[in-house]
């Protein structure tokens, strides 16, 4: 399961993306704001960068994973912050950054805990309606 590289050109917040484990089970990546970060965190922007941060054309974002199932969101996977968005049209290395961030063990625990929630339900379930 990987996330592949068609980002658009532009990016938006809440853009997503979708890893596919199962039909009604997938890992999928979010693009949201990042209130904290800024080009003075870094040395490696200039002048003219700076200018169109403060311009608002381009900013800083995080990718936030989570676990869904059946379309609803189970379990928040990870995420990572300070990605720049919108600085050029090349994005492909969002997807590189939600990729790192699959933990297939975490997955799986996730799914598992899930799993156990569900049968524990089941169970409680069909104790009130034999009783």
């Amino acid at each position: 399961m990987k996330f592949n590289n068609d980002w658009p050109s532009f990016v938006c917040l809440g853009d997503r993306k979708t890893a596919k484990i199962t039909e009604s089970v997938q890992v999928v990546a979010t693009v949201v704001h990042d209130h904290d970060t800024t080009p003075a965190d870094f040395d490696c922007y200039g002048e003219n960068e700076v200018r169109r941060w403060e311009d608002d054309e381009w900013d800083f974002v995080g990718i936030v994973l989570t676990l869904e199932v059946n379309g609803q969101e189970v379990a928040t996977l990870g995420s990572l912050w300070g990605i720049e968005r919108n600085l050029t049209a090349e994005h492909s290395y969002f997807s590189e950054c939600a990729n790192d961030l699959i933990d297939p063990d975490q997955i799986r625990d996730e799914l598992e805990k899930l799993a156990a929630a569900l049968a524990e339900a089941i169970a409680a379930i069909y104790t009130l309606a034999t009783t």
